[in-house]
């Protein structure tokens, strides 16, 4: 264990890890076990308190599609509806980090699909509240027991 804390705090200072591992391993597995590895990293710097967030424009309609059809399948699988609504913000460029809200959305699509209801309902909301943008996943799941949400948030 002291040399995965030695490793991890050398590879926070650079993003040496996806060299070395796309080196090691190549290929779809390489980026597979990178952005692995790239997560666990990135709870590292999260924990830290070292997370750079980008401020960069991206069009918010193209991040709800790739949601979208990112997770059409998975959902129909399950018997789950799924669906990803923008409310008056269709045509939106907004500034921030793309990738990382992403990631967010993400983590709470899996979860909502996979501990969900079989024949329940996932929905992510895009609201325009005026200078920012609200995103919610919704579902009918049974939620996140009171005693965990700490934890968790």
């Amino acid at each position: 264990m002291g040399f995965f804390k030695e490793f991890k705090e050398f590879a926070m200072k650079g993003n040496v890890m996806d060299m070395a591992v796309g080196v090691i391993i190549g290929g779809a597995f390489g980026k597979i076990v990178s952005s692995l590895v790239n997560d666990i990293l990135d709870m590292s710097r999260l924990e830290a308190g070292k997370v750079e967030l980008e401020r960069r424009p991206f069009d918010l309609a193209s991040l709800a599609e790739d949601v979208r059809s990112i997770f059409g399948h998975s959902a129909a699988e399950r018997d789950v509806a799924f669906a990803v609504e923008l409310k008056e913000c269709e045509d939106r460029f907004v500034v921030g980090d793309r990738l990382r809200l992403g990631q967010v959305i993400v983590n709470l699509v899996i979860n909502s699909i996979r501990y969900g209801k079989e024949g329940g309902l996932t929905r992510v909301h895009f609201r325009d509240m005026l200078d920012k943008i609200l995103v919610e996943v919704e579902d009918n799941g049974l939620g996140i027991s009171k005693e965990d949400l700490p934890r968790v948030f």
